[in-house]
């Protein structure tokens, strides 16, 4: 709203308060008198509008620490209660200011209350209409960010299956397996079963936004163990989770983060590539140490790029990436429940 249109609101309101406000009492219209009528009117709208900035200025603070889509109760409780305060206290102070100075009359509790019920009503519905045009932007917004999320994570589910039934990902794990049969079977038959394992999981999952990150945490364990047979002492991982029960987690978030550090870094024996998944309050921080390859495969950054958008759709945190000489972190939300 211009700040033509907020005064020309105000002056409405005025003008019509003070006939309104006799149609109501049952007086005669013909008593009203010029100066009365000038005079209440103008102190409504006064009070108009203080109320129309006052609301402006509400929503712009209470946008940046709570949005309509993410925090709808929160943001809600916040306008109602600021609302609650502000409203009565203009009313209040400019009406004994009428009442007190300008018509020399001692204004009675039930006038104030009476003015002060009809005034939130009226701040209410001025919050609202001021308020709707953010929410019908965040509503299309939404929609548009729901088309985009089902696109994103179609492209996800395909890239994630392309990367683990590739025929270089069947082959490494089979050539494993087949060595493992020739001296230790019964290793083996548990290497076969994780890889499985592995399978169902991006199989049954593949059509979620959200899984629980234990389930999560399991699947990256049975990775991580396909890994080690493969590449034996060229890898060490650590996994320091405390509340794995109260948090989801978008699905393969975390394999497609340990792909790219083995994809991109040199790992042996002398020098293995160390891993750690660890929890910070309500966050995962995936680190790798960095020995970066002098020739690496295309699509670098990639699969943080789809991790990035996914999470733009569903929470209003994003990740956080952290490179220095020795090392390689990333940062992911955990996401809780809704209740």
């Amino acid at each position: 709203m211009s700040l033509r249109n907020r005064f020309l609101v105000s002056i409405v309101f005025g003008l019509f308060s003070y006939p309104l406000l006799f149609l109501i009492r049952g007086y005669e219209l013909t008593s009203i008198t010029w100066y009365a009528f000038l005079e209440y009117g103008g102190c409504v709208s006064v009070i108009v509008y203080l109320i129309i900035e006052s609301h402006r200025i509400k929503s712009k603070i209470l946008s940046s620490k709570a949005d309509w889509i993410f925090s709808t109760k929160k943001r809600l409780l916040g306008e109602i209660g600021v609302t609650i305060l502000f409203t009565p206290l203009y009313v209040t102070l400019i009406m004994s200011f009428l009442y007190n100075y300008l018509w020399d009359l001692e204004v009675q509790t039930f006038l104030l209350i009476e003015y002060n019920l009809f005034a939130l009503n009226v701040s209410f519905l001025i919050g609202g209409y001021l308020n709707s045009d953010e929410i019908i932007e965040k509503w299309k917004k939404s929609i548009l960010d729901k088309e985009r999320l089902e696109k994103e994570t179609i492209q996800a589910k395909l890239r994630a299956l392309q990367a683990n039934l590739s025929p270089h990902f069947l082959f490494n794990n089979f050539n494993a397996l087949n060595s493992l049969i020739d001296y230790n079977t019964e290793q083996a038959q548990e290497y076969l079963e994780k890889l499985s394992d592995v399978y169902r999981y991006i199989l049954k999952e593949k059509d979620n936004e959200l899984v629980e990150l234990s389930k999560e945490l399991t699947f990256i364990r049975d990775y991580l163990f396909l890994l080690q047979i493969r590449f034996a002492d060229q890898i060490r991982y650590n996994i320091d989770i405390k509340n794995e029960d109260d948090y989801l987690i978008p699905p393969v978030t975390l394999q497609i983060l340990l792909e790219n550090a083995i994809k991109h870094n040199e790992a042996s024996k002398e020098n293995p590539l160390e891993i750690s998944i660890t929890q910070q309050a309500d966050s995962l921080m995936i680190i790798n140490s960095l020995n970066p390859k002098k020739v690496t495969k295309e699509g670098v950054g990639f699969g943080l790029m789809n991790i990035r958008e996914r999470y733009s759709f569903l929470t209003e945190r994003m990740i956080s990436v952290n490179e220095n000489r020795s090392s390689f972190s990333v940062t992911i939300p955990l996401i809780a429940p809704e209740v």
